[in-house]
């Protein structure tokens, strides 16, 4: 069976087998759309959660953590605010608690609320009345959209206080103001998400506490993906099929050097990051060989074992030999592999890169990785 898949906020691919989506990036929250109800369900054993298809459910600690905080939330109604840094895949997560809500048969909606200009977004939230102004049509706001179902509103940290204060008047009433039009009745969840310091902002008048606690009924905070590293693998052998045939390669894995550079990264964009990362990995490999270490970005093999402080000694001829490799490493990640660009860039013979490589254990054939879901 295909399922869709969509990964980061603009390539929509297509999946071959019915596997499980990581809570990675979210579609395109700009375009205007609504879900009638996930395409298909599934619920993992043992957990009262309902995953939407193409969902990947992690295994780590953290991320089950999460899991039974949602579950606790399974048949009711309240609305939810989930936090989290960005890429972690928070839109992902409301589906799969619209999904597992009574509300599963109704519309899921999204706005990203730091994406439409601040003039439109009154009108997108609400609605245009009919006659309002010559040439304009109505048009149902996302309210609407959502009735019976669940609206999500991501980034409503960065709503304007003046919007803040119709949403508020729409959550305690269940009654919305279109443009230029009279009252109308909404029967909608609400499940928000920001990524930004909302205790910050109210402070500082940017966000209205009477709103936080009408949308923080329930919250939720997301892990960030440095701290489920334990999903990584799964992440990946995922992400490198998905890629790999929208390259047309057969690529059959990594080699246990590159999964344990994607491992000790620390992934500040998350699981979006990660899905640049393995999409360059597919690009770049050779078909029919195993993704390499070198062909990982600069920045993530610039990281690699190289801590701000010597855990253990001070001594040079140990952290020369780490520079040296780490340095190595950052070349030939931008001379795509080949050992003459990288040599210039280091700034000296391809004969002497060679020698080094060699007597820094570089030079040898590397060992695919097999990788685990």
């Amino acid at each position: 069976m295909k399922m869709p898949l969509t990964i980061g906020r603009a390539a929509s691919l297509r999946m071959v087998p019915a596997k499980w989506v990581e809570p990675g990036s979210a579609p395109d929250l700009t375009s205007r759309r609504a879900h009638p109800r996930p395409g298909g369900q599934h619920a993992r054993e043992g957990s009262p959660l309902v995953f939407p298809d193409g969902y990947l459910p992690g295994h780590s600690a953290a991320i089950l953590n999460l899991y039974a905080e949602m579950g606790a939330l399974v048949g009711a109604d309240v609305p939810v605010l989930l936090l989290g840094e960005t890429g972690v895949g928070k839109e992902q997560l409301a589906l799969v608690l619209h999904a597992s809500s009574p509300r599963r048969h109704g519309p899921f909606v999204a706005v990203n609320c730091a994406a439409i200009p601040a003039d439109l977004l009154e009108s997108e939230m609400f609605g245009i009345a009919k006659g309002v102004a010559t040439g304009v049509t109505e048009r149902p706001g996302r309210f609407q959209l959502a009735q019976g179902g669940t609206l999500f509103l991501d980034e409503i940290g960065d709503m304007p206080l003046s919007l803040q204060a119709k949403l508020l008047r729409a959550l305690q009433g269940g009654e919305i103001q279109p443009v230029g039009g009279p009252p109308v009745r909404v029967d909608a969840r609400v499940v928000t998400a920001t990524n930004s310091d909302l205790d910050g902002k109210m402070e500082q008048g940017l966000f209205r506490r009477d709103l936080y606690y009408r949308v923080a009924g329930f919250v939720l905070r997301v892990p960030p993906l440095r701290e489920r590293r334990e999903d990584i693998p799964g992440l990946v052998q995922l992400l490198l099929g998905v890629f790999a045939r929208e390259t047309g390669k057969t690529i059959p894995g990594l080699t246990t050097e590159a999964l344990h550079a994607l491992a000790a990264y620390g992934w500040p964009g998350n699981v979006r990051e990660l899905e640049h990362e393995i999409r360059r990995l597919a690009y770049l490999s050779p078909d029919g060989q195993a993704a390499d270490v070198h062909l990982l970005s600069e920045r993530v093999l610039v990281s690699r074992e190289w801590p701000a402080v010597p855990p253990s000694s001070l001594a040079l001829e140990g952290n020369v030999e780490q520079l040296e490799r780490r340095l190595i490493r950052a070349a030939l990640g931008r001379a795509r592999g080949k050992r003459a660009m990288a040599a210039r860039l280091l700034g000296i013979s391809r004969n002497g890169l060679t020698m080094k490589m060699q007597r820094l254990g570089l030079e040898s054939a590397p060992a695919p990785a097999t990788l685990v879901s």
